[in-house]
């Protein structure tokens, strides 16, 4: 979690608002000095709420790759804004000591509310990203049949809409390609066509082997449907694959045991 400027201008803004409406429905003024203007008291709260609120959270949520302590520091900045603006206003305008602590307490008390909604939000939101995750890319398996060739590849995106959509027997490969998955596939006319979306091979590999669907890992860039294999070319530590309908050799890693393909009948 990343929050631009913006954000943290509106976060820090309906913060902001919202004391200030708090303060007017409970009637705070009354335990500061009796002359003091009531439209100044509410724009001293809103300003103070404000300003802090978003030197908390400009100040402290920065690196996205900090997620867990920039999610604490967001629901604990109200708590801790609350307490730092009821305290200033109160040393500008109280008359009485033993006030302090109960009009403090006001802001603090109103401020558990956006923090119970913040965490509450970050939770249902990480159990949304994960309920994503589980169905973004998943192999189904068909209504009828348990076969393997009867299984689908199904690729959707963060909105849901359906990318790709394809019989498990029908892929070629998948090649990794920097931040992307190019998945090569035959169509119902046998024609090749390609799909190219924002996943890692590893993640795909996983849901495959999940689902009891078994490509060769032959490469790190490479994940392969061995039953395309047309050749296997070159020599030890330098193989290559020739897949059928794929124009392109696949590199062979040096890592990878070539020989449980050699084995198979191509």
């Amino acid at each position: 979690m990343k929050l631009s400027l913006k954000n943290k201008i509106i976060i820090s803004a309906c913060f902001g608002l919202y004391q200030t409406l708090i303060n007017l429905f409970f009637d705070s003024k009354v335990f500061l000095k009796h002359d003091l203007n009531f439209w100044v008291f509410l724009f001293a709260v809103f300003i103070s709420s404000f300003l802090i609120e978003f030197l908390i959270i400009y100040l402290n949520v920065k690196d996205s790759r900090e997620q867990g302590k920039n999610k604490i520091v967001l629901a604990s900045s109200f708590l801790l804004s609350g307490l730092i603006s009821g305290s200033f206003i109160w040393m500008m305008y109280g008359n009485s000591f033993s006030n302090y602590y109960i009009f403090v307490a006001a802001f603090i008390v109103s401020s558990f509310l956006p923090t119970v909604l913040t965490l509450l939000l970050f939770l249902f939101k990480e159990a949304e990203e994960k309920l994503s995750k589980l169905s973004k890319v998943s192999v189904k398996k068909g209504d009828v049949f348990e076969d393997v060739d009867d299984k689908l590849f199904h690729l959707e995106n963060d909105n849901g809409k359906l990318l790709i959509e394809v019989k498990v027997k029908n892929i070629i490969c998948f090649e990794a390609n920097d931040n992307y998955v190019i998945t090569y596939y035959l169509d119902k006319n046998e024609q090749l066509k390609k799909s190219m979306e924002r996943i890692s091979l590893k993640k795909i590999e996983d849901i495959l082997i999940k689902e009891e669907v078994y490509f060769e890992r032959v490469h790190k860039s490479f994940l392969i449907n061995s039953n395309f294999i047309s050749e296997i070319k070159g020599k030890a530590q330098a193989y290559k694959i020739e897949l059928h309908h794929f124009e392109n050799l696949v590199p062979v890693s040096r890592s990878y045991d070539v020989s449980q393909l050699l084995k198979k009948d191509i």
